[in-house]
């Protein structure tokens, strides 16, 4: 697997990809998307979303976008 490019998103932000998965590290919970590893801090609200998610999106294009609402930090969509 190639290097993939570590990337955070500020509010208001999205990024598109093929979803690839999760990893959770001390630190930090990555979300695997296309080329990109987009990081959040292990104990912030975008990290507890991501824990969530299932393997039934692995090889789906999804669209994933963060906002500034405490109550829904991500958005996900699908994408072709």
């Amino acid at each position: 697997m190639p290097k993939l490019k570590r990337i955070s998103l500020e509010p208001w932000e999205e990024a598109v990809g093929i979803f690839r998965g999760v990893q959770c590290r001390e630190f930090e919970v990555s979300l695997l998307l296309g080329d990109y590893r987009i990081v959040f801090p292990a104990q912030s609200p975008e990290a507890s979303i991501l824990k969530t998610l299932g393997k039934k999106l692995v090889s789906k294009g999804v669209g994933v976008l963060r906002t500034d609402d405490p109550q829904k930090p991500l958005l996900f969509r699908k994408h072709c």
